[in-house]
């Protein structure tokens, strides 16, 4: 199911099942007093990448530019992340998910 549906699948079934955990990473910056921030992740496209898209667009960052930005993962070179790759082959999951496509983001957005 996960395969036919793309990275554009994955970021619904976030949306959808992470509404609680996406709501509190977005309000946490709200509070200032929390400044700075840094944001990680092992590859840093799929919820960190939705949650810095939301972020980005609540402080009126164009469309465009944050899908531009989103797409900048694209260059990125995941195979470095074993771990990562790992992950994906024992899910059992398309190399395609290793990639950063800027028309999954802007489906999802």
């Amino acid at each position: 199911h996960m395969n036919a549906e793309g990275l554009f699948g994955l970021y619904v079934l976030f949306l959808e099942h992470c509404k609680t955990q996406i709501c509190k990473a977005l309000c946490t910056f709200l509070d200032s007093r929390k400044y700075p921030m840094h944001i990680y992740c092992n590859a840093g496209k799929d919820r960190t990448g939705l949650i810095s898209a939301f972020l980005l667009l609540s402080i009126g960052v164009d469309r465009d530019s944050v899908l531009d930005d989103y797409s900048k993962t694209q260059q990125a070179d995941f195979s470095k992340h074993k771990a990562f790759e790992s992950t994906l082959v024992k899910a059992g999951l398309k190399d395609e998910f290793m990639d950063a496509p800027r028309d999954a983001m802007e489906k999802t957005l």
